[in-house]
């Protein structure tokens, strides 16, 4: 038996220079169109015009100010919030200290020539500008980089954090210290080097000390030591000029502001705010596309970049599903109408009226309205929650905050911090994972861990014969770098539960020594020697990571910012510290 084939190939071959008539695609076959037509239901007439244009109309306001404490801060429009909100303090480490007493000398040989080398020298004969050296412990020892760093510059720099703080006394009001000299060319000198030098810090750092974000500013503090969290508010005035609205801020695992990342505590009707700007224009929309979009028309012939009937979705795939009828159903109905929005804004949007080419109207409403209360039967996007009314409602605009969103650029981690659970010893803990050492780097907590156990591993005592084939352990031994966080009840007959940090005691040649923490995480400035005490539900069982990093952003005009915070994330389960008490063990272990 032979089998035969036959295969046709549909290609243009013109036998002439011109291509209209392979280019014409002429139909040979009408009636099959029109029949495909009718089952697709495509003659099913409807009084329905394509759209034409759009008419839009609204209003947008500003966020002029934000909020801790109750004292009201405003918001420079020429950086991003995270930057004025959440910025802390720059660590007055060995590096910058030298590196800002080299800047001074370099601003002290522009104002006083041949004579800076003497003036110099004058601060280092007074004594209380020389650089503080850190000492080496066994709790708290050096790391080799810091041990080669003081090998060149102990004894051979000034204290530049301590210049810088004079530079701002003498910006008060103070002057030079007599010590140093009484010369007045030397002094007038000297104020313009420090003057040079507060100018440099304030462009480069903004602020350099060692507290908490936002002490020693005007602003009062916005890290919450026992929540473990920011908690600011901004003020926002109204889009439709009904006074304010008081918004809590809550920034998101990466320390970024976004418009979820705020929700209306409260209302003022009655305030003062600058009038909303009416927003009122006409266009043209675009279609949505995408690739793969199955043609509007079913003649057309499709690209095979998208198979949409490969596309598998279960009973429960709600979004698969959602997606897949868009495109194959509703994709050539959408459009994009294009809205540009001003960082730093609210936006309300009044109507969009739609004009077809028939000339009918159709006014497109909110997709919540009507349904703005908690249930079931919302659907929305893009809203925020309104908590100032007697029932939880959404907000009727769209909140854009003055962020840099996705161009901060995450510099360097400072410290990390993990909170866990220890479901076996019955507590939590407080891990330093990362610390900064005496020079500004990067030190993991497990190898400083490793060199205090190195350096406390004191010889154990010889065992005693005593007939007995166990020892008594009261306690085993747990790394360096755990903190213990004891559960308290601060207020009874009040059952909520605080975890108290505590401290590990190790044996050393001159007895038993706590071990120091060396995380401004752990040792919040805002306390001031007071015990350091969280809430015991801010360490949930899956455990908290806190960090302090850095960041960098350009701004929208094109500025640059750096800014230090702090950004909380979940934790990576419980933890294991291996603690045990009462054991007993066998004398040769």
């Amino acid at each position: 038996m032979t089998e035969f084939s036959w295969f046709s190939r549909l290609e243009p071959r013109p036998r002439d220079n011109d291509l209209n008539s392979s280019l014409a695609a002429k139909i040979r076959d009408p009636l099959w169109f029109l029949t495909r037509q009718w089952q697709l239901g495509k003659f099913q007439a409807e009084d329905a015009g394509s759209l034409a244009f759009i008419d839009y109309a609204g209003s947008r306001s500003g966020l002029p100010r934000w909020l801790k404490q109750g004292v009201e801060t405003p918001i420079d429009q020429a950086a991003p919030l995270e930057a004025q909100t959440l910025r802390e303090a720059f660590e007055p480490d060995l590096s910058l200290r030298v590196e800002l007493a080299q800047d001074f000398g370099d601003f002290l040989v522009t104002h006083a020539g041949s004579s800076a080398a003497v003036l110099i020298q004058a601060f280092h004969t007074s004594g209380q500008f020389e650089l503080t050296l850190p000492t080496d412990s066994d709790l708290d020892p050096l790391d080799a980089a810091t041990r080669r760093f003081l090998l060149v510059c102990a004894g051979r720099s000034l204290d530049g954090f301590t210049l810088y703080q004079l530079g701002l006394a003498i910006a008060a009001g103070g002057n030079v210290p007599s010590a140093v000299t009484t010369d007045p060319n030397a002094i007038a000198q000297i104020k313009a080097a420090l003057a040079d030098l507060v100018s440099r810090v304030a462009l480069v750092f903004g602020e350099v000390g060692s507290t908490d974000p936002s002490v020693g500013r005007s602003d009062p503090v916005t890290w919450q030591p026992g929540r473990l969290e920011y908690r600011l508010q901004v003020i926002a005035a109204d889009p439709s000029g009904a006074g304010n609205a008081t918004l809590d801020a809550h920034p998101d695992s990466d320390g970024e502001f976004d418009w979820f990342s705020f929700e209306v505590a409260s209302k003022n009707a009655t305030a003062s705010e600058a009038a909303p700007v009416p927003v009122q224009f006409s266009m043209i929309p675009g279609r949505v596309e995408f690739a793969g979009m199955p043609s509007p028309h079913f003649w057309n012939f499709e690209e095979n970049t998208l198979a949409i009937p490969d596309l598998k979705a279960e009973v429960d795939d709600l979004i698969k599903i959602m997606v897949a009828d868009f495109m194959v159903v509703h994709s050539n109905d959408w459009y994009v109408l294009p809205y540009l929005q001003p960082v730093g804004t609210l936006a309300k949007t009044d109507r969009i009226v739609v004009h077809d080419v028939f000339g009918k109207l159709t006014l497109v409403e909110r997709a919540d309205a009507g349904s703005t209360a908690p249930g079931t039967n919302r659907w929305t996007m893009f809203s925020i929650t309104d908590r100032s009314l007697a029932t939880e409602g959404l907000s009727n605009y769209f909140v854009l905050p003055p962020t840099s969103g996705a161009a901060m650029h995450l510099g360097s981690v400072l410290e990390d911090v993990r909170f866990g659970r220890d479901e076996m010893a019955n507590m939590a803990w407080g891990i330093e994972r990362v610390t900064l050492s005496p020079i500004g780097e990067q030190r993991s907590g497990r190898e400083r861990a490793a060199e205090i156990d190195a350096r406390t591993n004191l010889p154990a005592p010889a065992p005693t014969d005593n007939g007995y084939p166990l020892r008594y352990q009261m306690e085993s031994a747990v790394p360096a770098n755990w903190f213990p966080l004891f559960a308290i009840q601060p207020a009874p007959p009040n059952p909520s539960i605080q975890l108290e940090r505590g401290e590990v005691l190790r044996a050393t040649s001159g007895g038993l020594s706590a071990v120091p923490s060396l995380s401004a995480i752990l040792n919040p400035s805002t306390l001031a020697g007071q015990d350091y005490r969280i809430e015991e539900e801010e360490v949930p069982r899956a455990g908290l990571r806190v960090a302090r990093v850095v960041y960098r952003a350009r701004w929208v005009d094109g500025s640059t910012h750096l800014w230090t915070q702090r950004r909380r994330s979940v934790g990576a389960g419980e933890s294991q510290s291996g603690l045990q008490f009462d054991q007993a063990l066998p004398k040769d272990k």
